[in-house]
């Protein structure tokens, strides 16, 4: 009896240990599609779209719809291999022109995941991205802004909005840590009031936590994640914001509204 029960721990151990690899073979199967649906729009997609479109305000919103539905398939291939979930609560407000959607950032993927439900979106993206051989095509052909300049950023961003574009801005400006928050920058307040757009807040979760900040990808192949997008009520910056006697103070009483939104919302149960 004794033998034969160890005997089941050790089949057990190994189909464990090759569910484990079955997934890492997964994740890396998906890492690699990434980067060749990357290398297609960069070297295909995006320069047609550039070809055959004069108008380069209509250019970039056709390459960003071309983004939209290359991630709203590629993570549908997520979904099929069993790797994540993804929901979205709200989404049909996310449909609507000339929004400035503000959102938290606990993974690797948020940005994939906004996208997928946003037919257009301006993207504040990192200016490595600018630099990056393959990327830089799609982010400068999709009209995306760099991160590294705070005026030029705002101005970009304000200028977009007021054409009846949406922007998508991420407030911490790199991932944060599990069940907390970055410090947030003010760039989203300052875009909102010199816009006159109120802020649309998306809360993101990840359960259980996986591709986070300094979080090596092949921990993904450990077990199944759901990433939850909740899409909050606008917050209103005239009613914020009235009264406030400088522009810097009413960008900080802004800051903190979304901050206080965004631990509201992940201090509840998902």
């Amino acid at each position: 009896m004794e033998a034969r029960s160890q005997v089941d721990r050790q089949w057990e151990a190994s189909r464990a240990l090759f569910t484990r690899a079955g997934r890492l073979v997964l994740v890396a199967a998906a890492y690699g599609a990434f980067g060749i649906g990357a290398i297609a729009i960069a070297s295909a997609g995006a320069p047609a779209i550039r070809l055959f479109t004069r108008d380069a305000d209509r250019a970039q919103r056709r390459v960003q719809r071309l983004l939209q539905r290359s991630f709203r398939a590629y993570l549908g291939m997520v979904e099929t291999l069993g790797i994540a979930r993804f929901r979205c609560e709200g989404a049909a407000t996310l449909l609507e022109p000339g929004l400035l959607v503000v959102a938290n950032h606990p993974t690797r993927l948020d940005a994939i995941a906004l996208i997928r439900f946003m037919p257009q979106a301006d993207c504040i993206v990192k200016r490595e991205y600018f630099d990056n051989p393959i990327f830089r095509r799609v982010v400068r052909s999709a009209g995306y802004v760099p991160n590294d300049d705070g005026l030029a950023l705002v101005d970009a961003c304000v200028e977009r909005l007021l054409r009846g574009r949406s922007v998508l801005i991420f407030p911490e400006g790199t991932r944060s840590l599990p069940g907390s928050l970055a410090p947030l920058q003010r760039g989203a307040a300052h875009i909102a009031l010199r816009s006159g757009r109120d802020l649309l807040p998306v809360t993101i979760r990840c359960e259980p936590p996986a591709l986070g900040k300094s979080e090596a990808w092949w921990r993904t192949s450990s077990g199944p994640f759901e990433l939850s997008l909740k899409v909050g009520s606008p917050i209103r910056i005239k009613e914020l914001v009235s009264g406030q006697p400088t522009r810097s103070r009413a960008a900080r009483v802004l800051t903190d509204a979304i901050r206080r939104h965004f631990e509201l919302e992940l201090s509840h149960d998902g």
